[in-house]
């Protein structure tokens, strides 16, 4: 974990919530932008600890679970659509997305993760009420009798 608990990249990825003043090729550079404010932060606090980053970079499993917490710290309510909007508009011709579609699909799988987490793996008081496996609702519908 990091002191600084990422705060520079989660302020990165707000920021790709801004629909008006933010184009979709400026949202991707934003992806860009948070992978380099990772790797900056990471530099900056082995060094405050005596180690040299240059003999451990980060690799990309070391990425992934960072970048899913910046995911969750970010305070972006759609990001999910966000995301889905982004490939959408990659899809649609842009080629050779290199470093940027990468961490696009590194969005998509932190996304991915968040959404399929037990939070009963996370939470550390867990609810001993709490369903273990919860219905998906299909038992609360009222039948439809034809």
């Amino acid at each position: 974990m990091s002191p600084s608990k990422w705060r520079k990249a989660c302020q990165l990825l707000g920021s790709l919530e801004d629909a008006l003043n933010v184009t979709p090729n400026q949202r991707l550079q934003i992806l860009i932008s948070v992978k380099r404010a990772i790797e900056i932060t990471y530099e900056a606090e082995c060094k405050e600890r005596g180690v040299d980053p240059s003999k451990k970079p980060l690799s990309a499993d070391e990425i992934m679970p960072i970048f899913s917490f910046v995911v969750v710290n970010s305070q972006v309510h759609a990001l999910k659509a966000i995301q889905l909007y982004l490939y959408e508009i990659a899809a649609s011709g842009v080629q050779g997305l290199g470093e940027a579609g990468y961490y696009l699909c590194v969005l998509e799988a932190s996304i991915g993760h968040i959404i399929m987490m037990d939070m009963a793996e996370v939470d550390p008081h867990p609810n001993p009420n709490r369903n273990p496996n919860p219905s998906p609702g299909y038992d609360t519908l009222p039948l439809i009798s034809g």
